[in-house]
């Protein structure tokens, strides 16, 4: 039967392109006419494109103006929605129906790069009407990776194009490179996706297109950091960027549209088993149909329900909802990460500088691209301000000294301290922030080189150090020692701090703060830390500084006439 519709089927196409046949030369008609594919149900049939298949040709590839069309695309996605076929089957066509073009499709296992080319590339090509095969090209299977296309008719061996398949991809140059499943590959062949990258990107000009495709596999890999690098600011890149940077995109299972058809009856959301998720609640925070909700739950079952090892965490991997939530494979985030993007697509712009003493000494804050000190709002006169920092050991290649300086009474960023300066030089540049927000109130972690830091910033005579109190049991006294320590009941604290504030708040938080919070995230044993290769020090800080505040209590204008009176005091006594 499938051998009688196919040649039902390539008598029509055939019968279109004698009627017209300028129709050969159109390519959203080729795509929708000329190959057939194997289904995901293991059914010959004639390929044509889906809803997410179309939107993604119609949007990025099929404008008439070829200065138009995007070039370089790294897509998130979501299980059984056909973009490795889709691309795999543009490409091909490509190769087919323009003379000197090559094309490379890069698969994470050797068995998958396999599967590709017989299932995909070479099942395509041998399954087109013979009438126009035979008219357009000639084909030359080169090993059991490539195919060599000829134009029918040419005598001339120099003109022809051809299409293979690999694990890799250094030498030569490809017009058109598909890198399949690039996030396993990055966390299972690390070298591989490596050599990917400095080899096969670097061999496509920019005329030519990259396609990256892949489900998610956590936050760890350069799948991750690609997408992650221009999702936020994704509606502004044009054609002519996307010849250097990727597009970002994202597809989740709602563009499932075949096996969403074949729902005959949605499930209630009250007879869903309790478990990690609450499908009701599911179902109105993303505004999912009954039969969305459905499928989403019977996805839920097929990969172990509530009584599965790590159900939720597959499911976000395999069948993600949102891009956010794709990520979050690896671990559970600390902060609620859709927040942490929305907020990423408004977050804080300041202006970037040093501060430069005068003849007199005096430091003034002036404006330099490549400065340390980013600030977001000029000290404001009579305003109360908190700094909290992280102190490093000054390691070109170590964690940085960074300084989170915060308005007592928007509980805003005011400005970030960055840098890799030793901790000698570190306590002067603390001093004048410190001193430039109004003798803002200065709490440095005292942990390793930080109790140098701060000693340094006593002797200096500093006016409005932070000091912690401790109670001693024995003379029943408190101590007052200056400095924050962090310890393993101060750490959950000031994290605490920073997320109340975090939750409360759409605004006034910088990229540095946020871009840390993607990445921030409770481990195995539900300590909240970084990623391994990713950085904190901007959170630490922050969290001090909250946690100072939060000691401090609620801003008044009795208490800032109080604090600033103080200071001015100390300033005059010093």
């Amino acid at each position: 039967m499938q051998k009688i519709n196919q040649q039902k089927n390539h008598k029509a196409v055939v019968a279109q392109v004698v009627e017209n046949p300028d129709i050969i030369w159109d390519k959203e008609w080729r795509m929708n006419n000329l190959y057939w594919i194997i289904t995901k149900k293991g059914n010959k049939a004639p390929f044509k494109m889906n809803r997410a298949q179309r939107e993604f040709f119609d949007k990025y590839l099929n404008n008439k103006d070829p200065k138009k069309n995007f070039h370089r695309h790294i897509i998130l996605k979501s299980r059984q929605i056909g973009f490795t076929t889709f691309i795999d089957l543009w490409i091909t066509d490509e190769i087919l129906f323009n003379e000197n073009r090559e094309g490379l499709i890069i698969a994470h296992k050797v068995q998958d790069a396999a599967e590709i080319f017989d299932r995909k590339i070479d099942f395509a090509i041998r399954n087109m009407p013979e009438h126009i095969k035979d008219a357009i090209f000639k084909m030359e299977r080169n090993s059991a990776k490539k195919i060599k296309i000829v134009p029918a008719g040419e005598n001339d061996k120099e003109s022809y194009s051809a299409i293979q398949v690999s694990t890799s991809g250094r030498g030569g140059t490809f017009h058109y490179l598909h890198v399949s499943e690039y996030a396993k590959m990055c966390v299972d062949f690390p070298k591989r996706a490596d050599e990917v990258e400095k080899g096969a990107f670097l061999a496509v000009p920019t005329s030519g297109f990259i396609f990256i495709e892949s489900t998610a596999e956590g936050m760890a890999g350069r799948f991750y950091e690609i997408f992650q690098a221009e999702w936020a600011t994704r509606d502004k890149i044009s054609p002519t960027k996307s010849t250097a940077i990727f597009l970002p995109h994202f597809y989740n299972w709602q563009y499932d549209d075949m096996e969403m058809e074949e729902i005959e009856e949605d499930i209630p959301v009250s007879e869903m088993e309790l478990g990690e998720i609450d499908f009701g609640e599911y179902q109105k925070e993303h505004n999912l149909s009954d039969t969305e909700i459905t499928y989403y739950y019977i996805k839920y079952l097929q990969l172990g329900g509530r009584n599965g090892t790590d159900t939720v965490k597959k499911l976000n991997q395999e069948y993600p909802t949102t891009a956010e939530e794709a990520f979050l494979s690896t671990g559970q985030s600390y902060f609620p990460t859709s927040k942490v993007f929305s907020m990423l697509q408004k977050p804080m712009v300041g202006t970037k500088g040093e501060m430069i003493a005068d003849n007199e000494g005096k430091h003034s804050f002036q404006e330099v691209s490549t400065g340390a000190l980013e600030i977001f709002e000029m000290p404001i006169k009579g305003m109360s301000y908190v700094i909290g920092g992280d102190t490093a050991e000054g390691l070109a290649h170590g964690d940085s000294q960074v300084l989170y300086v915060i308005n007592k009474k928007t509980k805003n960023c005011a400005a970030i301290y960055s840098s890799k300066v030793p901790p000698d030089e570190f306590i002067g540049e603390a001093y004048n922030i410190g001193k430039f927000f109004n003798w803002a109130l200065l709490g440095i972690e005292v942990n390793k080189d930080g109790l140098w830091v701060n000693d340094g910033l006593d002797k200096l005579g500093y006016i409005n150090l932070y000091y912690r109190k401790s109670f001693d049991d024995i003379t029943k006294k408190i101590t007052k020692f200056f400095g924050w320590k962090t310890t393993s009941a101060t750490r959950p604290f000031s994290l605490a701090a920073i997320k109340a504030v975090f939750l409360k708040k759409n605004e006034g938080f910088p990229n540095a703060v946020l871009n840390e919070m993607v990445t921030f995230l409770r481990n195995e044993k539900g300590k909240p830390e970084a990623l391994a290769g990713k950085n904190d020090d901007v959170i630490m800080a922050g969290a001090i500084g909250y946690a100072i505040l939060q000691e401090e209590g609620e801003w008044s204008e009795t208490d800032n006439q109080q604090a600033g009176s103080s200071i001015a005091n100390l300033m005059f006594n010093q």
